[in-house]
């Protein structure tokens, strides 16, 4: 007998198709329950690794065993019989094999998360520069760049994990030991440096250090005369020797990406780095006035047109400046520009996905840029989270919750992406996880003022117990419900207490600024009307129409509309007009989609909801409310059930089927 016959006779053919097929399948089914579970990446390179592993391990077994009817019994000489396996016996034990997989993947999946602090070989972070220059001119900003600029070097190196810079940020100045930064980072190893400008001199001094025992592993010195291509090279230089002391080999693409020469330029490539410092800083106008000088030294340097574009959507978002709306164009040109000059450069796609997110509000074609863009920038926690925010904002926030996680894993003490995760966490109903993120915002930050604003904002949403909320206001200290976004969801709690007298003092104790005048007058004419004072109501709602319909009806503000119709409309159903304030109200609702995101769905119909029910259209209002809660992203119906406003309407069959339907058990 052939050896092709005896593989045939022991079924290690058969065998071999069927592991196959039946890894496939599972880890068709792994990757879908891996990214609806946030695992991070390390636990499907796991389970693809095993399952190779295991194809020789099972051809083996099937080369020396049968499988039969009467079980597992070792392979038998060539004219011996054995009893005959179905297909369908075959399949069964198949199956159980693959189930008994399944509960192993299953009992070592906690194991496979990553809680805050867990390391990974290959693991970095890069400290804060520090900037021993004396009396040069940029010297911080040209330390702190070289810094970022390093960074983001190291994060293009797909095999290390190289902690973000705003998590590293916060260790400048810092007296923690080598050992706390490390556990708190979840890295093996740091990295400090020193930079020194003395006139046309550049010195930079490295340290590479083992953060649990605290041992220097590689130290250099690099002096190099202050030109522009000295720069880039050394640049290059300090990555390749930091990835050679981590033991990465770089392939010959990852060798020329790192050996990249942006500009000419040294004069243009250190107004880049302050322009960059100050839009890290969400100080956009700054920021572009020091591209534009990058780019006038160096008009091809692509860049700094990437970073200009950035600037410039900015600006249009904040609506900085009297013409705001010309940011817009500014920066689809400045981005076109950065393309003309390298035709698929990574951070000009991600400018056209920033762009297209903040901008002209065009989602699709957003994650289409930030995809190509997050490719070519592996390392960067920006672009993640920017697709992290474009999913939310479309609704897909399972999808944003899993993308968060994976920024968060380079970027771990990242206030603003752990605030982002809490609230997606929020707006799917798991309080648990959202106390959770926000508990470890209180780690990082303990006087942070968002993490009791959000508790109560969301808390209000998700049904909280009134007086559990009131008690842990009054805990707080009360001026952090007395500024910025949180001075609705104080009223808020008030007005779910029915207590508008304490409302109306709240407003009364408002500091100069906290909210703006048509807000105020709003909040004013709503308080006023709980108590059952109405004229003076329309004192306040005749105060707030006007700016209302003004900023309606400004050209330079082509998204957001509908949310100021359905507020304008609000206040005319206030001030008696049911008739044109349902006009308005429907003009807000056919209008809202498709460059609204989702969550404007939402803030849009609950305003309007607030128009049907005094107008006595009871039905429209339920209809409405029915649309809100069929997408889970915004209030939960047991919040619903304290607000006052919607006491008319809680007799009408169908607000009884949506109790039914939503109330969570």
């Amino acid at each position: 007998m052939s050896f092709f016959d005896e593989l045939k006779r022991r079924r290690v053919l058969r065998v071999a198709i069927a592991y196959v097929v039946g890894a496939w399948v599972f880890a068709q089914v792994a990757d879908l329950i891996a990214d609806n579970f946030n695992a991070p990446d390390q636990v499907m390179q796991s389970i693809i690794g095993l399952l190779v592993a295991g194809l020789p391990v099972s051809l083996i077994l099937a080369w020396v065993f049968d499988l039969t009817a009467g079980g597992i019994v070792r392979s038998r000489d060539e004219d011996e019989d054995r009893p005959a396996l179905s297909n369908a016996q075959t399949y069964s034990i198949l199956g159980g094999m693959f189930a008994a997989a399944a509960a192993v993947l299953y009992l070592i999946w906690p194991l496979t998360t990553v809680p805050v602090g867990t390391t990974f070989e290959n693991s970095i972070a890069v400290l804060p520069f520090a900037n021993d220059s004396i009396a040069e001119e940029n010297a911080e900003f040209f330390a702190v760049g070289m810094h970022d600029e390093l960074l983001t070097r190291l994060a293009d190196i797909s095999a290390l994990k190289v902690i973000s810079r705003t998590s590293v940020m916060a260790y400048r100045d810092t007296t923690k030991n080598m050992r706390q930064i490390g556990t708190e980072l979840g890295v093996v190893y740091l990295l400090e440096g020193r930079v020194q400008r003395a006139g046309n001199r550049l010195r930079i001094i490295l340290q590479l250090i083992e953060a649990s025992s605290d041992v220097h592993v590689w130290q250099d010195t690099y002096d190099r005369e202050l030109t522009a291509e000295n720069i880039f090279a050394l640049q290059a230089e300090m990555a390749t020797s930091i990835a050679m002391e981590l033991r990465q080999t770089l392939s010959p693409e990852m060798a020329a990406k790192l050996d990249e020469r942006p500009t000419q330029s040294t004069r243009a490539y250190e107004f880049y780095l302050s322009g960059d410092q100050y839009l890290k800083r969400r100080q956009a106008d700054v920021a572009a006035r020091q591209f534009e000088r990058a780019i006038e030294e160096d008009p091809k340097f692509s860049l700094a047109w990437a970073a200009l574009s950035r600037a410039h959507t900015d600006m249009f978002w904040f609506q900085t400046g009297p013409d705001f709306s010309q940011h817009l164009e500014d920066a689809r040109e400045a981005a076109s520009k950065a393309f003309e000059l390298v035709p698929d450069l990574p951070e000009a796609h991600f400018a056209m996905g920033y762009f297209y997110m903040y901008g002209t509000r065009e989602h699709e074609k957003s994650l289409e840029e930030l995809a190509i863009a997050a490719r070519g920038m592996p390392g960067s926690s920006d672009v993640q989270e920017t697709i992290a925010e474009v999913q939310r904002r479309t609704g897909d926030v399972q999808a944003s919750i899993a993308t968060t996680a994976r920024a968060i894993e380079r970027d771990p003490r990242n206030i603003r992406l752990l605030l982002q995760q809490a609230s997606s966490y929020a707006h799917v109903h798991d309080a648990a996880r959202f106390h959770e993120y926000l508990d470890r915002v209180l780690e990082i930050e303990p006087d942070s003022v968002a993490v009791p604003g959000l508790r109560l904002h969301f808390g209000l949403r998700l049904g909280d117990d009134l007086a559990g909320l009131r008690q842990r206001a009054k805990a707080e200290d009360s001026t952090v419900y007395l500024n910025g976004p949180w001075v609705r969801d104080h009223w808020l709690l008030g007005v779910f207490e029915r207590d508008f007298d304490a409302v109306l003092k709240l407003l009364e104790e408002l500091p100069d600024g906290a909210l703006d005048p048509t807000t105020t007058a709003q909040a004013y004419a709503e308080a006023y009307r709980l108590n059952g004072q109405p004229d003076l109501a329309k004192t306040y709602l005749e105060m707030a129409k006007a700016p209302l319909e003004q900023t309606a009806a400004d050209p330079r503000r082509p998204y957001g509309r509908s949310r100021q119709l359905a507020q304008l409309a609000f206040v005319t159903a206030g001030l008696g007009d049911f008739e044109e304030a349902v006009r308005i109200s429907e003009e807000a609702i056919a209008m809202r989609f498709p460059d609204e995101p989702v969550v404007t769905k939402f803030i849009v119909l609950s305003t309007v909801i607030g128009v049907f029910i005094p107008a006595g259209d009871h039905d429209r209002a339920i209809e409405l409310l029915a649309e809100y809660f069929a997408t889970p992203v915004g209030w939960t119906i047991e919040g619903l059930l304290r607000d006052p406003r919607l006491d008319p309407i809680r007799d009408h069959p169908g607000w009884a089927a949506l109790v039914e339907k939503y109330a969570r058990l």
